[in-house]
């Protein structure tokens, strides 16, 4: 399980943020592939965001994960890896 803390995000409206993970980030042709990037649902308190993530067993993929944070046009990312299951 992963547990995500992002602060500064200023987001009034509680819509103009997002929270996801890719679990192959690096593949260029899997960027934008459904069964790779996953909505991660999150908690807004005034400017923190809070989510946390399951890793699953199709998330390893021998590439490099990513989770991303958007606060309007800000995204930020911190790399993740995913070993093989056993």
């Amino acid at each position: 399980m992963v547990r995500l803390r992002a602060t500064g995000c200023s987001d009034p409206s509680g819509r103009g943020h997002a929270v996801s993970f890719n679990n192959d980030a690096e593949n260029v042709t899997g960027r934008f592939d459904a069964n790779r990037v996953r909505s991660v649902a999150d908690h807004q308190d005034g400017q923190t965001l809070t989510a946390t993530y399951t890793v699953q067993a199709s998330d390893y993929t021998g590439g490099t994960g990513l989770f991303f944070v958007q606060c309007a046009a800000t995204v930020k990312t911190a790399a993740f890896g995913v070993t093989p299951p056993r």
